[in-house]
């Protein structure tokens, strides 16, 4: 969207409710089932590539400073990144911790991990919420067995997470980790991570036009890891559900 500086207000609000329009039509159509990837081929969904294809229409628009029709929009946006941000919110510091542990002693690239740690940190922050949510005060670490206790969820107000959620955190990591992940030979720590991205997304499958993506995605998740990466999201692939082939 190289001229989008030259359009109007008006022209980049139907544009941008035209973008979140099509992403949640890619969501409820129906999914291709498939065997195998195809050299090159990405191992994330087209939808996902398309989180951030609105934002220079949101450069533009300015949400701080905007006073148009698409207020409400913008208004539940950040409600919801305060929700995932909010720093009063308890959040587990075991969970994820064999993952991270896991990908800190095998990235061969050192430059990555800065990108791999913020990531699984943001990761486990909202996937706490969901457990003390589901669970009410466990802490679960990545193996998925019980341990340190969470602060309880009557001494802090536990919101619950909708649908949107999901999509929103998709798109703050959209920006540097889904790029490793359209690489025609993804990076293996990074599609890991991503897996157990798909385990707050099953988690959220409240919303009809959700239901199914966090299986699917898993299929395309086993098939681009080698043997040795495949053990390495045990834990997501029984928080799914999904049987392997």
């Amino acid at each position: 969207m190289n001229n989008a500086e030259n359009l109007k207000t008006e022209d980049c609000e139907s544009l941008h409710l035209f973008s979140a329009l099509t992403s949640f039509f890619a969501l409820g159509s129906p999914k291709s089932g498939y065997k195998s990837l195809v050299i090159g081929e990405s191992v994330i969904p087209d939808w996902l590539s398309m989180l951030r294809s609105s934002e220079p229409l949101l450069s533009i628009l300015n949400p701080a400073n905007y006073d148009g029709p698409l207020v409400p929009l913008f208004t539940f946006g950040r409600q919801q990144w305060q929700i995932l941000h909010g720093a009063s919110r308890p959040h587990s510091k075991t969970l994820l911790q064999d993952l991270q542990a896991l990908v800190n002693s095998s990235c061969t690239e050192p430059e990555l991990l800065p990108i791999y740690n913020n990531t699984i940190e943001l990761l486990r922050r909202v996937l706490s919420l969901v457990i003390l949510n589901s669970v009410d005060s466990e802490d679960y670490g990545n193996d998925g067995a019980a341990s340190n206790p969470l602060p309880s969820s009557t001494s802090y107000p536990t919101p619950r997470l909708e649908a949107w959620d999901a999509l929103l955190l998709l798109w703050e990591v959209s920006g540097d980790f889904i790029p490793l992940l359209k690489a025609p030979v993804p990076r293996q720590e990074a599609v890991v991570i991503y897996a157990h991205f798909l385990i707050l997304i099953k988690k959220l499958e409240q919303s009809w036009w959700l239901e199914g993506w966090a299986t699917h995605m898993m299929e395309r998740v086993w098939l681009s890891l080698d043997h040795q990466h495949r053990m390495w999201i045990q834990w997501a692939v029984e928080e799914i559900g999904w049987i392997p082939p």
